[in-house]
């Protein structure tokens, strides 16, 4: 029962150090997805062609046997490691729980047990003998448990062959030639295998899938070093569904770009699946190009795109890439430059223009002692004035627009109350005005000047639209889960044509207000990052309530 090196065998050696070597290769990826199954898969067949190879160096019935045995139960284990390795390739990680796994088990373990007790039931082999042609090796029968296993195990590596074919159908140009490499490695052995089964062998009754899986392993190889393909696995395309933008790019956590349709290589012409984007494009990190607008030249004039960057992450929250939207605003830009230049013409002309028109008026006092005329152009300076002071709001607007950002800063309320309270007595003495605040009070806003704004515009329409004989202006200050200032005046309240729109958010012809105060406050406090209300006081004045996030 000497064993001896045969031709086959050394055939069946290469194949399997071809494996092991690849599964080597692997192992330097193995925190990437899908690189543990790949690993075990190609352990798997490895160990298949290497128990074989030894096999066919003995020409005696019990060596042949006693490896047949072990070698039919490796294999035995390879479509549940492949439809394993399918679904982590294509994403599908959430489906491998316990139950799937146990339920996966289940055949290799119970083929196993089976063949190994053969003799006591021949229900895997209903009967073996040893063959000397070409080479020594066992021809076998097949009975219902092995017909059972086959069958199963071809309906499950078919269910791998439709999920790698889905992944295919759905992906870019690299996925598909990844995808097309490992059906070809699925091909081989399977036609082998199949053909053994069917009695079709090239050599009768020897089965030859463990040296067709030297294709696989060298197929895995050419994936794995000309594809990348532990690198660039495909990312669920349920995450680009419900991302809106024009232009789409993905990039895993090694700054390899994975996708990138037509529109963003447009955009972004240097930009190719498989490059590196930070390279490309000149960045540190992917999350720089957040928030940024680009401009594309174009065939038909320059085009603005924003670009906004998600980080993707995996069923387990691992972050593995990047989303980066690139959406179409030239309308938007377009319009926001047009708004900007004829917003500074405006307030610069009305400006100068109403500075004149208030200089001609006080000529026209020095000029005359009629009462009249006097009272006449006392009227146009007032209008003069309230028209020139447009110009002021129209710079606080810009304010309540600039200070909206991400960066906030520690405001202490009272201070800024405090300056603004001081104001009001200097412009109305005779007005009564009271202060009920803590200690200190302090609230985060991206800006003082909000709050300042804010303030101003409330206390000054509590005093310019009293009718009361004294007017008088309460402001209190509560610090709880907010920071809420009130402020309440004894004067005739503020008309529900003032207050509706606000509560609905715009204005119409039928509905609007008279003036920019109340939409002043309501920007400057929402930009804050509080809310504002308005309502009646039990003394039928006007109470203001400004609600701010605390410091």
């Amino acid at each position: 029962m000497a064993w001896r090196l045969t031709g086959l065998s050394v055939a069946l050696f290469a194949a399997s150090a071809v494996d092991f070597g690849v599964a080597a290769l692997a192992w330097r990826h193995r925190d990437r997805p899908a690189a543990d199954t790949a690993m075990a898969l190609l352990v798997a067949m490895g160990c298949w062609s290497l128990v074989d190879a030894i096999r066919l160096g003995y020409d005696a019935f019990g060596a042949q046997l006693f490896w047949y045995r072990i070698g039919t139960a490796t294999g035995a284990v390879i479509p549940a490691l492949l439809l394993v390795f399918a679904l982590s390739y294509a994403g599908h990680d959430k489906w491998l729980d316990r139950r799937t796994v146990f339920a996966l088990a289940i055949d290799p373990l119970a083929f196993a047990v089976f063949a190994g007790t053969n003799p006591a039931h021949r229900l895997v082999w209903a009967d073996v003998a040893l063959v000397s042609t070409p080479i020594p090796h066992l021809a076998t029968s097949f009975g219902p448990a092995y017909l059972v296993h086959i069958v199963y195990a071809y309906l499950v590596v078919a269910l791998a062959v439709l999920i790698f074919v889905r992944v295919f159908a759905r992906s870019s140009v690299i996925y598909r030639l990844q995808v097309g490499l490992l059906l070809v490695a699925i091909a081989a052995p399977l036609g082998m295998n199949g053909a053994f089964t069917l009695g079709l062998s090239p050599v009768p009754e020897l089965d030859l899938t463990p040296l067709a899986f030297a294709v696989s392993g060298t197929i895995f190889g050419v994936a794995l070093f000309k594809f990348d393909l532990l690198n660039l696995t495909p990312v669920a395309r349920a995450d680009l569904i419900s991302t809106l933008g024009n232009g789409l790019v993905v990039v895993n956590d090694d700054d390899r770009v994975v996708h990138c349709n037509e529109k963003a290589t447009e955009i972004y012409p240097s930009v190719r699946v498989g490059g590196s984007l930070q390279t490309t494009v000149g960045i540190d990190a992917v999350d720089e190009l957040d928030g940024e607008t680009i401009a594309v030249e174009t065939d038909t004039g320059q085009r603005f795109y924003d670009v906004h960057t998600s980080e993707l992450s995996d069923f387990r929250n691992r972050p593995v890439g990047w989303l980066l939207a690139l959406q179409d605003v030239t309308e938007r830009h377009e319009y926001e430059q047009r708004l900007e230049v004829t917003n500074r013409l405006l307030r610069h002309n009305l400006r100068n223009e109403m500075n004149k028109i208030v200089g001609w008026t006080s000529n026209i006092r020095s000029a005359s002692d009629d009462d009249e005329v006097q009272e006449t152009a006392t009227r146009i300076e007032a209008v003069a004035n309230d028209v020139g002071a447009l110009s002021r709001d129209a710079r606080h607007i810009e304010t309540t627009l600039r200070d909206r950002g991400d960066g906030r800063v520690s405001v202490d309320v009272l201070d800024v109350l405090r300056s603004e309270l001081a104001g009001v007595r200097s412009r109305w003495p005779s007005a009564e005005v009271s202060l009920d605040a803590p200690s200190t009070a302090t609230v985060s806003s991206p800006s003082a000047e909000l709050l300042q704004l804010a303030f101003e515009n409330v206390l000054e329409n509590a005093i310019e639209h009293n009718d009361a004989e004294t007017p008088r202006v309460d402001v209190t200050v509560e610090c709880d889960d907010q920071v809420v200032v009130r402020v309440a005046d004894n004067g005739p309240g503020i008309p529900e044509i003032e207050r509706k729109p606000l509560s609905r958010g715009g204005e119409d012809s039928l509905q609007h207000s008279s003036g920019l105060g109340l939409w002043l406050v309501n920007w400057a406090v929402e930009s804050a990052g509080g809310f504002v209300t308005f309502a009646e006081g039990d003394d039928g004045g006007s109470v203001v309530e400004m609600a701010f996030p605390p410091a």
